[in-house]
């Protein structure tokens, strides 16, 4: 279970994926917690990987790379 999970403030791991999974169209690769951020990948329709860090306080997508 995530440490952020327990927040009234914050988002689990669970809810950023859900919140990816609606934004982008693909299937999601890999989610987990590292430094403090989830880092999502998605295997997008057109073939390529995205990486994304979300905030776990916010939900906000805060870094997106190819």
């Amino acid at each position: 279970m995530s440490r952020f999970s327990d927040s009234m403030d914050s988002i689990s791991l669970d809810d950023a994926v859900n919140r990816v999974r609606g934004q982008f169209d693909g299937r999601i690769l890999s989610a987990e917690e590292i430094d403090a951020e989830y880092r999502i990948r998605v295997l997008t329709g057109n073939g390529k990987v995205r990486r994304l860090r979300v905030d776990p306080a916010t939900g906000e997508i805060i870094r997106r790379r190819r």
